[in-house]
Formats: C-alpha cells, sequence, structure tokens
C-alpha cells in the first residue's frame, strides 16, 4: 500500500475514535461518517463525498469510504472498537481511555492489526480498485 494510502488511514482512525466519543461511544460507520463529514478539521467535507470511476472497470466509489472501512477494520482488530454483527460499533475500554494526543497509528494499531498479516493481505487484494485509480 502506497505512503498516502496508510497515512490518510491513519488520519481517519484517529478521527473515527473522536467521532465515536462524540457520539457517545456506540454508534454505526454512517454515523461516524457523518460526523466526521460535519465536525472534523482535517478531513474535508470534500473528501468525504468524493466520487470516482474506476479506469479499469468504470465502476463508480468513494475512495474515502474505502480507507474509511479499512481504518475501522485496523481498529477494530487492535481491540480499539468492539463488534457483534460488524455494523454496530462501540468503543471498547481501550479505546475509551486512549489520549489521541499522543495516539501512534503505526505503534498502537498496525503493529497488533497487522501482526498476522490478515489486513495487509485484504487491502491488497481490493478486486475493484487499483492504486492508480485513486487520488489525493
Amino acid at each position: 500500500m502506497t505512503g498516502k494510502l496508510v497515512e490518510r488511514e491513519n488520519l481517519i482512525m484517529c478521527e473515527a475514535l473522536s467521532a465515536m466519543r462524540s457520539l457517545g461511544g456506540q454508534t454505526t460507520r454512517k454515523e461516524i461518517r457523518r460526523e466526521i463529514r460535519d465536525h472534523s478539521d482535517e478531513i474535508s467535507e470534500q473528501i468525504n463525498d468524493e466520487q470516482k470511476t474506476s479506469k479499469k472497470s468504470g465502476v463508480k466509489y468513494h475512495p474515502f469510504v474505502d480507507r474509511f472501512n479499512f481504518a475501522i477494520k485496523h481498529l477494530i482488530a487492535a481491540d480499539f472498537i468492539n463488534t457483534e454483527d460488524n455494523r454496530n460499533l462501540e468503543l471498547s475500554e481501550k479505546g475509551r481511555k486512549v489520549d489521541l494526543v499522543r495516539f501512534d497509528t503505526n505503534r498502537d494499531v498496525r503493529s497488533v492489526s497487522e501482526s498476522d498479516g490478515t489486513l495487509k493481505k485484504e487491502a491488497s487484494n481490493k478486486t475493484n480498485l487499483d492504486v492508480d485509480d485513486i487520488e489525493f
């Protein structure tokens, strides 16, 4: 995965934890995205709403949603978020207590979530997107 995509996911992880706190700790992915769209100073509404067309398949997609979903998967794998149905999300004790000022996504999340290689493999196996399709 390219550096830009990792940086984008890392930023989304911080913003998602912050949004979940603002929403009371229990919420859905859609509500988190809406909170980020409406209240984030780091991620613009334009980035959140951007829609692109794949050069290879012609399918329209939202790059932010893909990066957002991978960021949430990383947070779940690193035990910052709990979920039973992958729809309803809840901040874990770890997610509630983490200091977002000192939060280091590479140290605190990626070192745990990528330790077995599952998420890294999923990210590289996206079938309908090519890294060349994504512009920032």
